[in-house]
């Protein structure tokens, strides 16, 4: 899969689940690809300068090159889609909690309510967190797009 086709799939993805488990209420910002050190994805928020020379605040989730690439390789695919979906909608969750003024900081209880509210399920053995899998209501809403 080339770059381009890997940045729609990206955008796909997204569109679906802010349809169908935000309401369509995030705001799509920029979805990119580069290189993280240690993560699959991340949310923030950077400055970017329009075309007439002003800054604004631009909302962006990127994931990594190298997990991105291995979703390429065929006999992973399957597996490599449901992570992608997953990683997106954790990463929405934290644009939800940001667009909000919702405190999410080292996912703390307000990002997991939310984050259950919108698709995860987390399962917990002596508090801690031992499993985060999607909701089927979330699966199926990405499979259209898979």
């Amino acid at each position: 899969m080339e770059y381009q086709a890997k940045i729609k799939f990206l955008y796909k993805v997204y569109e679906i689940l802010n349809k169908n488990l935000f309401d369509g209420k995030l705001t799509i910002g920029k979805i990119d690809i580069e290189n993280l050190d240690e993560a699959y994805a991340k949310f923030s928020v950077k400055e970017w300068i329009l075309p007439d020379g002003e800054y604004t605040d631009i909302e962006c989730i990127s994931f990594s090159h190298e997990f991105v690439q291995r979703v390429s390789e065929e006999k992973y695919q399957k597996v490599q889609h449901y992570l992608i979906v997953m990683i997106m909608l954790h990463e929405m969750v934290h644009q939800y909690c940001y667009e909000n003024g919702i405190n999410d900081e080292d996912h703390n209880e307000n990002f997991q309510k939310i984050a259950e509210k919108h698709g995860y399920r987390y399962k917990y053995c002596k508090n801690r967190l031992m499993e985060e899998r999607l909701t089927d209501l979330a699966w199926l809403a990405a499979r259209t797009v898979l």
